[in-house]
């Protein structure tokens, strides 16, 4: 089975290399547990190191939030968007 890496060293050593590619995976958890980081974190690595792209929709917060908070972590949506590698729906409005 093929796996893509999740970007995160040490989730994907615990997982053997990734998750398997093409399956759906839900992630759950509490709030503020950091399933959208790391719905973040999959699609920023997916794409930079990947060469893929992605779609994120966002219920819970403005994307404009989205795009600040990941700034923080080094993560440029905007330029993502721009190249457009990267669509950022707004489905908190």
């Amino acid at each position: 089975m093929e796996l893509v890496e999740t970007g995160i060293i040490g989730l994907d050593n615990i997982l053997n290399g990734g998750i398997p590619k093409g399956r759906t995976i839900l992630v759950s958890g509490p709030a503020g547990a950091g399933k959208s980081t790391f719905g973040l974190q999959f699609l920023y690595h997916g794409i930079v190191a990947g060469g893929e792209s992605g779609i994120f929709i966002s219920f819970d917060e403005h994307p404009a939030h989205v795009r600040e908070e990941c700034l923080s972590f080094g993560w440029n949506l905007r330029d993502l968007e721009k190249e457009n590698l990267l669509v950022l729906i707004d489905g908190f409005s």
